[in-house]
């Protein structure tokens, strides 16, 4: 059964469309038709919500029934005939005078990926680089489930790596596992081996995500070196009970800062925790009634600990 979309129309951040049915209800008719079962299934792994999933398919089916109209191929899609729907749509209904190049971005890099059409739209490298980094934030959240300050890092990663990579016509071009190596190679001349380390793992994130995403032809993981483990200490000691005693004793508590000082070596000592779990409690997480402490560590994963007296 086809669908009526009369009535639809796109708001301006992403091509979103009012009125919408579930994506596996949107029918593309047209030359189009062939690509839609790809198109719904990369919006559901970069993680579109239904109803903005269901957006974007209802405005591959205008554009679509729109080739049918002037008659063109989709192959013979150029920019200027995407300015021309763009302003054909905005002209024909008032609700579609949101519409923007941004808004139709994911259709048009979901049909350049697929070879369908050459280059579409006057995408610069950095805006092209802008989507990509957005894109990979959805993933991590959604389909990683990481960590705020994770994200924050390893988006840095991905821009900064996205920086050196060639563009043409604002599509990714010329990942490869040399362009890989120079990057971490670069990145080793200014961090240490425990912060190289980190740039690495958040390097392999972004290249599973660019290879599920059909940015890049080949999985690239394995061409990210691994960074040169520590040099073997021997067994990490424990520091004495004197030694922490006197650390504590040096904290002037007379201060802001002093105080703040004792309350975080006391929780390192007595508790055990790691610096970013330390780093990211707050009053919240703590329950005075109960005498109980809630830890945020790797993976958003919470933690119940007793909360000791002298913790406390």
């Amino acid at each position: 059964m086809m669908l009526s979309f009369a009535g639809a129309g796109c708001s301006g951040g992403g091509g979103v469309i009012m009125n919408r049915p579930s994506p596996s209800r949107v029918w593309v008719s047209g030359p189009l038709q062939a690509y839609a079962a790809g198109f719904r299934e990369e919006l559901s792994m970069l993680g579109y919500s239904a109803r903005s999933a269901a957006g974007h398919l209802q405005l591959m089916a205008h554009l679509s029934r729109w080739l049918v109209e002037i008659g063109s191929a989709p192959d013979e899609l150029t920019p200027s005939q995407v300015e021309r729907f763009i302003q054909g749509r905005r002209d024909g209904s008032r609700v579609h005078r949101s519409l923007t190049l941004r808004g139709m971005q994911p259709l048009l890099d979901h049909l350049r990926r697929i070879g369908v059409v050459a280059a579409v739209g006057p995408a610069a490298a950095s805006a092209g680089r802008d989507v990509v980094i957005e894109q990979f934030t959805v993933y991590l959240i959604i389909e990683r489930g990481l960590a705020a300050s994770t994200i924050v890092h390893y988006r840095g990663v991905a821009g900064r790596f996205l920086a050196g990579c060639r563009w043409e016509s604002g599509a990714l071009a010329g990942v490869s596992s040399e362009s890989v190596n120079s990057f971490v190679l670069g990145e080793a001349t200014r961090r240490s081996r425990g912060s190289l380390n980190t740039v690495a793992t958040g390097l392999r994130a972004l290249l599973r995500f660019l290879h599920a995403g059909h940015y890049i032809s080949a999985p690239l993981v394995d061409a990210v070196p691994v960074a040169p483990s520590w040099r073997d200490r021997g067994v990490v000691r424990a520091l004495a009970a004197d030694d922490v005693a006197r650390m504590l004793a040096g904290c002037d508590r007379r201060t802001g800062t002093g105080r703040r000082d004792f309350a975080i070596l006391t929780v390192l000592a007595r508790l055990g925790l790691r610096r970013g779990e330390v780093a990211a409690l707050s009053v919240d997480d703590i329950n005075w009634h109960t005498g109980e402490l809630v830890v945020t560590g790797k993976g958003n994963h919470r933690e119940l600990l007793p909360l000791p007296v002298d913790v406390g």
